[in-house]
């Protein structure tokens, strides 16, 4: 799942409900936010509520990708109130994946095939995008909506060409083209999540608008 929006956007009423209405009917074990900061040397887990276990088996799905943990932090913040507004009455577990930039955008995408087993086991994976758009006027994100899912579809595109010329073989230079328009922090984290969806589109799609200067929380989200 793809999340675009600011921590208080996600915390708000509107907020909240949108994402409630996305994921309504399931009942996941845990909710797994990836994230990115550039300040951020190297990748971190940081443990919100609930057991270590789960952070164990991260670290462990990510050493098969050869990335390692930097530390694991127990912590508290916008994070924790959104799961638990996301997930009321659930109390999940809530883990933050923290990601650095700079990285080639091949490693965000592996990062993602590397966790794709934790939505098999009943984890809710939500890649937040906390960029905001260079402007605030009113269509700009439905602007910015379009050019996300021309590229996923063109990354999709490149994926299935490649697959077939090699007929099975890895993937390569998937996701690796920018689209200027978008910031670096968007790229990366559509190509995390295009790897945990299985390097295919996103299946679903939602916005919510939370006022009238351009100010809105919408995603995509990959079914099984």
């Amino acid at each position: 799942m793809y999340v675009r929006g600011q921590g208080e956007d996600l915390t708000s009423s509107r907020g909240q409900t949108s994402l409630r209405r996305f994921v309504e009917g399931c009942s996941p074990k845990g909710i797994v936010f990836i994230t990115l900061d550039d300040a951020t040397p190297s990748p971190q887990l940081l443990l919100y509520q609930g057991r270590v276990e789960l952070v164990h088996r991260m670290e462990a799905l990510l050493a098969e990708k050869t990335v390692d943990i930097s530390a694991v932090v127990a912590s508290s913040g916008d994070l924790l109130v959104s799961a638990n507004g996301l997930l009321p009455g659930l109390h999940p577990e809530v883990i933050e994946l923290r990601l650095p930039g700079g990285l080639v955008q091949e490693s965000y995408c592996q990062i993602g095939i590397g966790l794709n087993e934790l939505r098999e086991e009943g984890i809710l994976v939500i890649c937040l995008d906390r960029a905001m758009p260079e402007s605030g006027t009113p269509g700009q994100s439905q602007w910015q909506d379009l050019q996300i899912r021309q590229l996923l579809g063109r990354w999709e595109d490149e994926y299935q060409w490649i697959k077939a010329l090699a007929r099975g073989g890895q993937l390569e230079n998937t996701g690796a083209d920018n689209c200027p328009s978008l910031s670096d922090t968007t790229v990366c984290m559509l190509n995390t999540a295009f790897g945990l969806g299985g390097l295919k589109a996103p299946q679903r799609i939602f916005q919510t608008a939370l006022n009238d200067r351009g100010r809105s929380v919408f995603g995509y989200g990959w079914m099984h």
